[in-house]
């Protein structure tokens, strides 16, 4: 309620004050209870139409702390016990989630992934898969159109999704946990193929791929694009400590009408310990021309 508002409140009761002791008390030529009953009922009329007139607004303003979420993901599956980091797993998450500053910061809030994701303050670490890509899915999808921290405890080694590495929100940092054997090991992928969705019949259309290599040593890799059992591109790319990533630009044929589905595919004579993101599938449609001007 604004001063303004108050003020008039306060004069309105002067007024009907006021005009109910000049008629009731003042005027009155015989004093009596019945006065001061007539005086407070014509006290409360003359208040309540002064009290329409200003019509006072009473607001009230409440505020709210909301902790920025905090969401501690631990990797579920098998992997972990295998690598003997299960205990150490255990430990890091109690010691992260009992913290009492991160708990006055953030909600400190617990998942578990493998191959599902959801929310659990257990862990069984008998899932069959590591699906990271999965873990960025499901968070943005719990807290939309917020920035938030993550930690992350896993052993890195993703055996199904999509590739993760550029999948977290810029805006949002991760905190990275890795345990068990942290070793680099040698590992080719596709990491991006950028193709468009049509091309006409007798054409050539355009392909774009970014391939990415980890490792410690020189490689050469084989890449090629494929439909079927034929071969429509090949050629021998070369990676170096020092070069670890390569762009390919390839101009396919059209020749066949329809939904054609096509494969690209890297690898080399090294022993890969994760062959899942050496190849990646895509299709085109082509359309016919002359069909389109009938």
């Amino acid at each position: 309620m604004t001063t303004n508002a108050i003020l008039l409140l306060f004069i309105a009761l002067i007024i009907a004050g006021g005009l109910s002791f000049f008629q009731y008390y003042y005027k009155a030529k015989t004093k009596s209870n019945m006065n001061l009953v007539l005086a407070f009922l014509r006290f409360l009329s003359i208040f309540g139409l002064l009290l329409l007139l200003i019509n006072p607004i009473i607001s009230r303003s409440t505020f709210e702390i909301v902790k920025t979420p905090l969401p501690i993901v631990v990797d579920n599956s098998s992997s972990i016990t295998d690598l003997k980091a299960k205990e150490i797993v255990l430990d890091a998450y109690k010691k992260l989630s009992e913290n009492k500053k991160l708990q006055e910061k953030f909600e400190v809030q617990s998942y578990r992934f493998d191959n599902d994701f959801q929310q659990s303050e257990k862990f069984d670490f008998k899932g069959t898969q590591t699906n990271i890509d999965g873990v960025v899915k499901n968070l943005k999808s719990i807290y939309k159109n917020v920035a938030f921290p993550t930690v992350l405890i896993t052993d890195g080694n993703q055996t199904s999704g999509n590739d993760y590495e550029y999948s977290f929100d810029v805006n949002s940092k991760v905190y990275p946990i890795v345990v068990g054997d942290t070793t680099t090991f040698l590992d080719l992928k596709i990491m991006q193929l950028n193709a468009n969705k049509y091309a006409f019949h007798k054409n050539k259309f355009p392909v774009e791929v970014f391939l990415q290599y980890s490792g410690s040593k020189s490689v050469k890799a084989n890449f090629s694009i494929s439909q079927g059992n034929l071969v429509l591109s090949k050629q021998n790319v070369s990676f170096s400590p020092s070069k670890k990533s390569a762009i390919i630009n390839v101009l396919l044929p059209a020749s066949k009408v329809g939904l054609q589905v096509f494969k690209a595919a890297i690898s080399s004579n090294e022993k890969e310990k994760n062959t899942y993101n050496n190849t990646k599938n895509f299709a085109v449609e082509v359309i016919d021309q002359k069909q389109m001007w009938h």
